[in-house]
């Protein structure tokens, strides 16, 4: 009789382990104030995202907001995804296929203007040719309650994703560097106009290096690091 009655507790106890992302988010972090949202898990019925499209690559904290994007497996879609400090849990998501058909990642990280309005930048998927597509400079805006809207500004190289990306307040400009060939380039704001600077980009004996030599791709000598001094 105990034998089975082992098992039955055993079962309970394994059935209430299950269970527990269902209810709660993860608190077992140190300091005791940490915490962790689960954005990507399929055994609850709060938003998650999907596999193979959930690997985070750009995020930022405006107010009570998480602001994140995600990378996706070729061929998939990333997302824009809300989550809220308070609350502890996704409050929104947004399919970039909603808004811009091809795209495979946001990768730049945003850069936040005047009224919180934030720009990212997006990696495209390939082509069925096997060539590169364009990714997109992309406006969003987020609402007090997580609501997402998002603007597609257009590509600032054909051919070509955007890869970095930072900004100056005082005179309206976005500035970032393209994937995979690494063209600098500029976005006036309030023009919507790009502006490509081809003179600081590798060029082809620098390629050449990088890549017979050292065996690197792009991922490994573009620097997603970018600052704005005071000109």
């Amino acid at each position: 009789m105990r034998f089975p009655l082992l098992i039955k507790s055993f079962a309970l106890a394994a059935i209430g382990f299950i269970a527990v992302p269902s209810f709660a988010q993860y608190t077992y972090f140190k300091p005791m104030e940490g915490f962790g949202i689960e954005i990507s898990l399929s055994n609850t019925d709060l938003k998650r995202m999907p596999m193979y499209r959930n690997s985070i690559s750009s995020l930022i904290v405006i107010g009570d907001n998480i602001v994140g994007g995600t990378c996706a497996t070729e061929k998939l879609t990333p997302y824009f995804f809300v989550a809220s400090l308070s609350k502890r849990e996704l409050v929104q998501l947004m399919d970039v296929n909603d808004v811009l058909k091809g795209q495979r990642s946001i990768q730049s990280n945003f850069f936040k203007a005047t009224n919180n309005t934030l720009y990212a930048g997006t990696i495209a998927n390939k082509l069925g040719d096997g060539s590169n597509g364009s990714g997109h400079l992309l406006k969003v805006n987020v609402a007090l309650n997580g609501d997402i809207k998002v603007a597609d500004l257009g590509a600032p190289v054909n051919g070509e994703g955007v890869y970095a990306l930072t900004g100056n307040h005082n005179t309206g400009m976005l500035y970032g560097i393209t994937y995979p060939s690494g063209v600098f380039f500029s976005y006036n704001i309030a023009g919507k106009t790009f502006k490509t600077y081809n003179d600081v980009q590798p060029t082809k004996d620098d390629l050449s290096v990088v890549d017979n030599e050292f065996h690197e791709n792009p991922e490994e000598y573009l620097s997603r690091a970018l600052i704005v001094d005071d000109k």
